[in-house]
């Protein structure tokens, strides 16, 4: 990752082109994947990023509600 590292913002640009792609191929998608598809993110980090882009909010709710318990 020594090459990226003097790339300012590249992975958030990564990040944006990945939730665009999701957006216009899923209907669906758990939370966990998402999560996993954007670089291992936190809950509030895929938070951030789900309010960023609301095409983003198609997580299932069965895996929303398994991740709150």
């Amino acid at each position: 990752m020594d090459l990226l590292e003097g790339i300012t913002g590249f992975e958030d640009s990564v990040r944006k082109f990945i939730c665009h792609v999701v957006g216009v191929t899923y209907q669906h998608i758990h939370r966990w994947l998402l999560a996993e598809m954007l670089g291992d993110l936190t809950d509030n980090q895929l938070k951030v990023w789900m309010s960023k882009y609301g095409a983003l909010t198609k997580c299932s709710r069965e895996d929303t509600r398994a991740s709150e318990r």
